[in-house]
């Protein structure tokens, strides 16, 4: 599906397809608008997609920052109901890691759908939201 099928007005996309590795065989995905009044420079740094999680991480670089942070990285992540929530942990600790051991000054931010997924991870606070769709 082409970007502008499901694109917003003013704002930019950054999106990972699900691919085969989910087990999955068409349809899905996950992805991140950024709001072009806040952030005109963003990319992606990684994806994963696997039967156990999607990661989409991408770094911001946005018009303001205080001084003592260099960037910001949205880590955009969907776990399945069915996942191996251990697998899924590791594969997530491991991409926060990498981020924090590449860019150090960085704020992480971790978002997404974890259905069962109860992810550790030391130094940051949870804040579980609750959902009331039909």
């Amino acid at each position: 599906m082409p970007d502008n099928a499901i694109s917003i007005d003013n704002f930019n996309i950054i999106r990972s397809d699900r691919m085969e590795e989910s087990g999955k065989s068409c349809g899905g995905g996950i992805a991140n608008y950024i709001n072009k009044a806040w952030c005109n420079n963003s990319a992606i740094k990684s994806k994963i997609c696997t039967m156990e999680i999607q990661v989409l991480s991408a770094v911001c670089r946005p018009y303001w920052l205080p001084r003592e942070i260099s960037c910001i990285y949205i880590v955009a992540i969907y776990c399945p109901p069915s996942a191996d929530t251990k697998v899924a942990s590791y594969k997530l600790l491991n991409n926060v890691n990498s981020i924090e051991q590449d860019k150090p000054d960085a704020t992480i931010i971790v978002l997404g759908y974890f259905n069962s997924l109860k992810p550790k991870l030391p130094g940051y606070k949870q804040i579980e939201l609750e959902s009331h769709t039909p």
